[in-house]
């Protein structure tokens, strides 16, 4: 489900069509039924699972601790029956 979306700035994208280099990022929530021993992004990225809290501390970007502080998990996780 998608859940929110953010913009943020980045300097990667500044071009002529947005010269602020503003971007949107979606925010989606996922319900993991499996985890894998191996995935195919091993090599470039580790898998953590958090809590909120510790999730907050460990953000390299504003904008996704934002996400996080405004609350779109936890009101769509409210909202869902995930038995």
């Amino acid at each position: 489900d998608r859940i929110g979306e953010y913009e943020f700035k980045s300097k990667s994208h500044q071009n002529e069509f947005s010269p602020d280099g503003v971007c949107k990022a979606p925010i989606y929530a996922l319900y993991v039924k499996e985890e894998l021993d191996s995935w195919p992004e091993q090599e470039l990225r580790t898998r953590t699972w958090l809590e909120i809290p510790e999730a907050l501390e460990n953000c390299r970007h504003a904008w996704m601790k934002c996400a996080l502080e405004e609350g779109f998990f936890c009101k769509w996780h409210q909202d869902k029956d995930i038995n």
